[in-house]
């Protein structure tokens, strides 16, 4: 007598997508990035995403990982309910900060923070005090753990032998007002870059002129948005002047 098989366990469902869309801009300009899309991906499952520049990946990943807010559709994570129309959780910082890992094409560093104090946000987010996420950020970079630790990411990735030039189409975001710059929404930058081009395009992206403390003339450039295309360039310049990610205080 043999043994009958033991009929094979589906994965657990980590990520659950169902008639998610997404559309950029509005009227003429109106572009859907995502129509409806369904999606499962269960424990241990390595999935890629394969298409054109444009085409919704990058989208996608980012309405996954909750920095994106879809139209409609539904996503579950884990097995937890995050958005169903709209976002289910509250704290979508502390959400990405507990659960999600995200490893981008470009290293993200934020330009308007010094070195230590890119190493030492994520720590200081997680509840760390300032003096001692400060401390240990020091510490990773004057003991060279985290520039090995970089030069390994880098390695893996594929170091980038030509010398990259932004992109020559330029459009100029300027303060509405004079005053002193208080906060600069990077999330918002982000996908001003993203609606760019950035960084399938690897000319497009943000030249940012002014970081958190500099004091800004009415009219004077904030940043400069660098695209490859008329069509990208208009996508970002027209999220730019809804909000320029920029606070100016008088």
């Amino acid at each position: 007598m043999t043994a009958a098989p033991t009929p094979a366990v589906a994965p657990r469902p980590v990520v659950e997508i169902a008639q998610l869309s997404k559309t950029f801009g509005v009227g003429p300009t109106k572009v859907p990035a995502l129509i409806d899309i369904d999606l499962t991906i269960g424990t241990g499952e390595v999935v890629g995403l394969i298409g054109p520049s444009g085409s919704g990946k990058s989208t996608l990943l980012n309405c996954i990982g909750c920095i994106t807010e879809p139209d409609s559709g539904a996503i579950r994570l884990d097995g937890r309910a995050i958005f169903d129309g709209k976002w289910l959780i509250g704290d979508l910082r502390r959400l990405r900060l507990e659960t999600i890992g995200f490893i981008f094409q470009f290293h993200n560093l934020l330009p308007f923070l010094s070195a230590w104090e890119n190493v030492a946000i994520v720590r200081a987010l997680m509840g760390e005090s300032p003096e001692r996420a400060k401390a240990r950020a020091m510490e990773l970079l004057g003991s060279g753990k985290a520039l090995a630790a970089m030069e390994r990411l880098i390695d893996a990735q594929g170091r980038r032998k030509e010398q990259l030039e932004p992109a020559k189409l330029i459009h100029e975001v300027r303060a509405t007002n004079r005053g002193t710059v208080t906060a600069i929404d990077c999330h918002l930058i982000a996908r001003i870059a993203r609606l760019a081009g950035a960084p399938m395009d690897k000319g497009a992206g943000i030249d940012l002129l002014h970081k958190v403390g500099a004091s800004v003339r009415r009219d004077e450039a904030l940043y400069r948005i660098h695209a490859e295309s008329e069509t990208g360039l208009g996508y970002a310049r027209e999220l730019a002047l809804a909000s320029s990610g920029y606070t100016v205080t008088p």
